[in-house]
């Protein structure tokens, strides 16, 4: 008799265990959801200040270009804007490159986060089963030790 309490009570202590540990990687997981959500937050505030530049500096160049001089040659005023138009075109490069990072970054922190609020499910989902079985086992080991008390220790044997 004693040595089945025994068995139960190290599986009782087995289950506890487990149980803590799940409930440590459930935190892990949600402290790490929390960070790539922060994450994702900034990516998003990030993608909108490039939108607003794009929208600021796209539509009016008229407004940005310097006047052609009254007798300025063609020629000349190329000479003149061909820099800033260079510089525009590159910035235009860089903007829509980092766009580009901006979006895949997104896209991975998405389908990451899907990942980690998947995973929470699962552990809880493991949490719940290995609580109903603690709960079987606290009753077996209730009704074991009714039985012992009734029966006395010396009749009842494992």
């Amino acid at each position: 008799m004693e040595h089945n309490l025994h068995d139960i009570s190290e599986c009782v202590n087995e289950i506890q265990k487990e149980k803590e540990q799940v409930e440590k990687e459930r935190e892990t997981v949600i402290q790490k959801t929390e960070v790539l959500e922060k994450r994702f937050s900034a990516l998003n505030s990030k993608a909108g200040l490039v939108d607003s530049h794009a929208r600021e500096y796209g539509y009016y160049p008229e407004e940005w270009l310097p006047e052609a001089g009254t007798l300025e040659s063609a020629k000349s005023y190329r000479k003149r804007i061909f820099p800033l138009v260079k510089k525009v075109a590159n910035m235009i490069q860089a903007l829509y490159s980092k766009c580009l990072d901006l979006k895949n970054k997104n896209q991975k922190l998405s389908d990451r986060n899907l990942d980690l609020e998947n995973r929470v499910d699962r552990l809880r989902e493991e949490i719940s089963v290995i609580k109903k079985e603690n709960v079987a086992l606290l009753n077996v080991a209730y009704d074991m030790d009714r039985v012992v008390a009734v029966l006395g220790e010396n009749k009842v044997t494992y």
